[in-house]
């Protein structure tokens, strides 16, 4: 099964940056990152960019929990979403693969936290 993370950012370069790294060894390797950016100022959009995630950037004034995640969840391809915040701090290289282990072995709706 394929695997999306979606992300929303402000200004989190630095958290961000970190958040990539750890998902570049992962034992099991999103099939695409979407970075969901609400207006940074700082250099967010190249890191996000540097680590090959889609980027889709929306105003400040547009941002929603609720509403930033849905519409990001439209826009993966893939058949599992994993929504992330841009501070996560990866703990281990089988995060994703243990995070998306119950989803992956089921046909219906599947949700793990």
């Amino acid at each position: 099964m394929s695997v999306s993370i979606i992300i929303p950012t402000r200004n989190g370069s630095t958290t961000l940056r970190e958040l990539l790294a750890g998902l570049t060894i992962q034992s099991l390797q999103a099939d695409e990152i979407i970075v969901i950016d609400s207006g940074s100022e700082d250099d967010t959009v190249e890191v996000a960019a540097s680590y090959g995630a889609r980027i889709h950037s929306i105003g400040p004034g547009s941002f929603d929990h609720g509403a930033t995640r849905t519409k990001a969840g439209k826009m993966a391809r893939g058949e599992i979403l994993v929504f992330m915040t841009q501070d996560v701090l990866v703990a281990s290289r089988a995060m994703i693969e243990n995070l998306t282990a119950p989803c992956r072995d089921t046909d219906g709706i599947c949700l793990s936290y």
